[in-house]
């Protein structure tokens, strides 16, 4: 292998990215749409967070901006990962999975290219910085599988947090500026999108920082780093204010008891160690060859992972010690100068990044993967340099490569699935249903689908062109959209809409709610329905679109609020008592001019009146008496007049003690003169 030089660094760059490349269309043709068919093997979220990014980028490509309006950003910015390279792919006449893997992988690719940059002057090597670049990407453990490679909603994360490190640690062994700008850029860049996670970066560098020897060197870093995240955090303040969080964590964050924080330490140290390797895919099948092969690879990778965290503690210590104990003296031969701060950032990225996982979030200890990345590197180029005491510099690489391939869990999943995951992803039933509904969606023109279970529902952007779906849930009793990760204008859809139903507690409601609402069952697949039929859920706040009509009848009838009366069947009758018999259902409509019509039936009406108010009663919009109105079931039938959008209109129905009657629904339909 040469030593580096500026004549080639581009060509090794460009050769860094193509493979990259490479990397993401195999993971993402080959392996990771295990995850859609073996949710019980993977992370039930990594599939329904991966078709987010599908989601993002036709919103990105819709409104012509990184940031757009139209989407649910969850718990955080989104503009680091995939979604406008998959943007890109819309652009270039891609769509459905096509645009999907070719998008990832342009984003896999340039990432790949920006960390060769950090690696090759850290290693000194523009083909040692090309090698351990591929390598890092190559998914050992199932947190790269889905994390890095896969949603890639730590990929960024991970990249430039290496660099952030690496350049630190090259500013202070060398004379260049360039480094504390490049390291400053990776900080606020991370902390524009997540300041918690810059800032996760940032108190282990900080701690590592402690051990360098040159005063004037870490006053400058740290505050270059201070001023880099104090911009990103304020930047990151104005840019929700924009694009409002559905959760902010950063803002939400609440301190753990004691036990509390042991016992999360305890779960989050475990899930750490078993993702480091691809043991786990193996789990449970049966005693061969290749298993034992895959079990040796993974437990080495273990030991020396552990080794390798052991020694920087030792490290540690042993530094801190010459450092900071007073009346201590280096021993001769020994230079406080010689500890690695790269190695000590990555320790303390770990211990650091799980007690404030275990203190703080005990979700998941994903969270500092970027220090476990780091690992990686040392633990790859330990191998490497253990294979150069007995090869030469090629064979060792290729042995190298060989060995972590062997260790990753794309070998894994390779021997699990019989040497053809393409084959295992056929056998899945979902395949069958997403050609259903691909032709169902064609014979109708409907392109949008609604149903239960958003790993069920999410994964349909990225399986069927053309085609927008999106997950309901219930919400006090009443089906309505999953704000997460999704985009608001999709609920605002009129007209027929299509359903993919099972048997779940939501599925069941809605399946209730369209037969009310004459909705259709069009196929009946295995352990699926799929059903055409009106919009069913109510139409949310954040929406900004409001509904043209209200019709509740039956099942829904009997669902609205009321403070009086009885329920019988599908109707609501009163009972002697004065109140309302019936009130809600807080329901956005447009302005216009609406035709009320209200049904049922009356044996005396004294004082019961109909009114129309919205802003929780505060502004009228019409107030009529019962029984004006006496054709068949027909009890009012009058028209309302709405100025401006209202956002939670209600109809409330009031009976006196003396009125008896049953009501069976309503109406409230655009009126027209005929």
């Amino acid at each position: 292998m040469s030593s580096m030089g500026k004549s080639d660094r581009y060509l090794w760059a460009v050769f860094t990215c193509f493979l990259a490349f490479c990397i993401g269309f195999i993971h993402h043709k080959w392996f990771f749409p295990l995850v859609f068919d073996f949710p019980l093997v993977f992370d039930d979220d990594a599939a329904a967070d991966a078709a987010a990014m599908q989601i993002l980028a036709k919103a990105i490509l819709d409104q012509g901006s990184l940031l757009p309006a139209d989407f649910s950003y969850g718990n955080q910015l989104v503009f680091l990962r995939s979604s406008p390279f998959i943007a890109l792919a819309f652009i270039l006449g891609l769509n459905g999975l096509d645009a999907y893997i070719i998008g990832s992988s342009l984003s896999i690719a340039l990432w790949g290219g920006i960390l060769y940059f950090f690696l090759s002057p850290f290693l000194n090597s523009n083909c040692k910085g090309a090698l351990f670049s591929i390598l890092l990407l190559l998914p050992l453990g199932f947190w790269e599988f889905d994390y890095v490679l896969g949603q890639q909603s730590h990929l960024s994360n991970v990249v430039l947090s290496i660099g952030l490190v690496l350049s630190i640690s090259l500013y202070i062994t060398k004379k260049s500026n360039l480094f504390i700008i490049a390291a400053g850029i990776c900080l606020f860049i991370m902390s524009l999108e997540a300041p918690i996670r810059g800032l996760l970066v940032l108190a282990p560098m900080f701690a590592a920082l402690l051990f360098a020897e040159n005063l004037r060197k870490k006053a400058i870093v740290s505050a270059s780093l201070g001023f880099a995240f104090i911009s990103a955090y304020l930047f990151n303040k104005l840019l929700v204010q924009l694009r409002p969080l559905s959760v902010n964590y950063f803002n939400e964050l609440a301190f753990n008891s004691t036990n509390e924080i042991l016992d999360n330490l305890g779960i989050n140290s475990r899930e750490t160690f078993s993702n480091l390797s691809s043991l786990d895919v193996i789990s449970g099948d049966t005693i061969s060859l290749i298993g034992f092969i895959i079990l040796a690879t993974g437990l080495l990778l273990l030991a020396i992972y552990l080794g390798f965290f052991l020694y920087g503690i030792f490290e540690a210590t042993k530094v801190a010690k010459l450092k900071f104990h007073n009346g201590s003296r280096p021993e001769v031969g020994q230079n406080v100068n010689d500890v690695c701060i790269v190695r000590l950032a990555s320790v303390f990225g770990i211990v650091i990044g799980a007690l404030a996982v275990a203190a703080l979030n005990p979700e998941s200890s994903r969270h500092y993967l970027w220090s476990v990345l780091l690992a990686k590197l040392f633990v790859l180029k330990f191998i490497f340099d253990l294979l150069l005491t007995y090869f030469g510099r090629n064979k060792a690489a290729v042995i190298l490569i060989f060995l972590a391939f062997i260790m990753s869990s794309w070998f894994a999943n390779l021997a699990k699935h019989n040497w053809n995951t393409a084959r295992a992803m056929k056998h899945k039933n979902s395949s069958e249903t997403a050609v259903a509904i691909s032709d169902i969606s064609k014979h109708t023109g409907i392109k949008y689908i609604y149903g239960e279970d958003d790993h069920r529902m999410m994964p349909l952007n990225i399986l069927i062109p053309n085609i927008n779906a999106q997950t309901l849930t219930l919400e006090d009793g009443d089906v309505s959209i999953f704000s997460w990760l999704t985009r608001p204008s999709w609920s605002c859809v009129e007209g027929d809409v299509l359903y993919y139903l099972k048997d779940g507690s939501v599925d069941e409601k809605i399946k209730q709610r369209l037969v009310d609402m004459g909705g259709i069952q069009i196929k009946n697949g295995v352990d699926y329905t799929l059903w055409k039929g009106p919009r069913v859920w109510r139409l949310p706040s954040t929406a900004g679109c409001h509904e043209s009509s209200l019709k509740y009848q039956g099942g829904s009838f009997v669902k609205l609020p009321a403070n009086v009366g009885v329920t019988d069947g599908y109707s609501r009758k009163t009972d002697g008592t004065p109140g309302h018999l019936v009130y809600g259902p807080y329901s956005p409509l447009r302005s216009g001019h609406y035709e009320l019509s209200v049904y049922g039936s009356w044996d005396f009406i004294d004082s019961a009146y109909v009114e129309v108010v919205s802003n929780s009663g505060n502004v009228a919009h019409g107030r009529f008496s019962l029984g004006k109105v006496a054709t068949g079931p027909l009890l009012l039938k009058e028209v309302v007049s709405l100025a401006s959008n209202v956002s939670d209109l209600e109809i409330r129905v009031w009976v006196g003690e003396s009125d008896s009657l049953r009501l069976v629904g309503y109406s409230l339909i655009p009126y027209s003169k005929q």
